[in-house]
């Protein structure tokens, strides 16, 4: 089976974000697989952690170093994503 881009709108990013010294982090968007992924671990932090590494390419022991305004700018990123499908599913479902 030949595996192929899926995106709705297209994109394949949510966007980049600029952390505090300059650097840019492109975010991508998450696929199902990576959500099963992060699920199946129990603590919530871990699961953020994991899903921002998959998404950024940063691995975790980088994002553990990192100062936390700019994890709480990543952070904000994904979960205002995953936010909005949330409410889209939600209103699917209704």
């Amino acid at each position: 089976m030949e595996k192929k881009d899926y995106m709705p709108d297209g994109k394949k990013e949510l966007g980049s974000v600029t952390l505090g010294d300059g650097t840019v982090v492109e975010v991508s968007k998450p696929t199902l697989t990576q959500i099963r992924a992060v699920n199946k671990i129990e603590d919530e932090e871990a699961q953020e952690v994991k899903l921002i590494s998959n998404l950024t390419g940063l691995t975790e022991e980088k994002l553990g170093f990192m100062l936390y305004d700019d994890y709480v700018l990543l952070s904000n990123k994904v979960n205002n994503f995953l936010y909005q499908v949330g409410k889209m599913r939600e209103s699917a479902l209704a």
